[in-house]
């Protein structure tokens, strides 16, 4: 994929950002663990396939970390936040606003799945918004914020829930493993993308390969490339990847672009299968947003040239009952580990 120029002449990501994200979710949250999955390694027939578990990280999602550094800023203590989320984001939000005392309000869609809305409603208020999509949803909390006074925190379009989001879970892996040479993590909305390539571009200095992650039924990201313009709103269909669905943003389709080492897409049987199976080898709860990393693998889209590539793997806030469908259908009789 050829590089492209960022247009913005200060970066969307700024080294204050990641130094000041590093700072805070080192104060206030765990370092998640990195295991290696022979499952995968198996397919790849060289390397050792490791996995960066964001499911146990406080809440069950990387999101945590965007959420905690945003609402530590000093704009938001007097104001209040209002934001938009398909479920994780909101979860991180309502937990850091009760750790630092900060009023939070959360938009979710309407078909957001029950377990995530009845969590986030324990924490804090939220608004059910008369729409599916997650594009209307934030231009409904958008307006909210802005008839409230309240400052509204995007779920990737903020340079300090990226950085947060992205760049300390970069920092964790190559901290842990520098030998790290690729990267394989879901694209939604761009931030987490983000956060991952400035880290990368900052403090690596071996070559790494950057490869997102889309499904086929909603890859604005991948669209936006062929587009040559970042898509803000777009369309979906139904999917097992819900955190995934929605728009980029400019600043966030600038950072992918130049950086991105290759950006694929997955079908939605091959991330049910990815879930089932990762609970099978693993044990490990795996949300169909975060298990599009290991649907590539089953594709055969990340090369077995690498020695050492880490997938990120996102969150587990899935229903049980949701699990059990996918177990069901992709595993039939086999033994479940429990």
């Amino acid at each position: 994929m050829a590089p492209h120029l960022e247009q913005a002449s200060q970066p969307f990501i700024g080294r204050e950002h990641m130094e000041e994200a590093w700072r805070c979710v080192r104060q206030h949250l765990h370092r998640t663990p990195i295991v290696k999955v022979p499952l995968l390694s198996s397919m790849t027939g060289e390397g050792t396939v490791c996995a960066k578990l964001e499911g146990r990280q406080m809440m069950g999602s990387f999101k945590t970390r965007g959420a905690l550094v945003r609402l530590s800023q000093p704009d938001v203590r007097h104001r209040g936040v209002v934001t938009s989320s398909a479920g994780n984001h909101g979860l991180g939000v309502g937990w850091a606003a009760q750790l630092l005392g900060v009023s939070a309000t959360v938009v979710l869609p309407r078909n957001v799945p029950d377990n995530k809305r009845l969590r986030i409603e324990e924490l804090v208020p939220t608004i059910i918004a008369p729409y599916e999509g997650y594009d209307e949803t934030e231009r409904y909390a958008r307006a909210l914020a802005h008839s409230h006074d309240a400052i509204f925190v995007s779920p990737f379009d903020d340079p300090w829930v990226a950085a947060a989001n992205g760049a300390t879970l970069a920092k964790e892996i190559f901290d842990e493993q520098p030998n790290t040479d690729a990267l394989i993590f879901p694209v939604g909305g761009g931030g987490l993308c983000a956060g991952i390539c400035r880290y990368v571009e900052e403090h690596v200095r071996s070559h790494v390969a950057l490869i997102g992650v889309q499904t086929e039924s909603n890859a604005a990201m991948k669209a936006s490339f062929e587009a040559n313009r970042a898509l803000v709103s777009f369309p979906t269909q139904p999917t097992l990847a819900e955190g995934l669905e929605g728009g980029v943003a400019p600043r966030t389709y600038q950072v992918a672009r130049r950086m991105l080492s290759d950006l694929v897409t997955v079908s939605e049987e091959n991330i049910g299968r990815a879930m089932a199976l990762l609970f099978q080898e693993t044990g490990e709860v795996v949300e169909g947003s975060a298990a599009v990393g290991v649907a590539a693998f089953f594709e055969h889209k990340i090369s077995g040239l690498y020695r050492a590539p880490v997938v990120v793997l996102t969150g587990r806030n899935v229903a049980s009952s949701f699990l059990d469908k996918q177990l069901d259908t992709y595993l039939g009789a086999a033994k479940r580990m429990r």
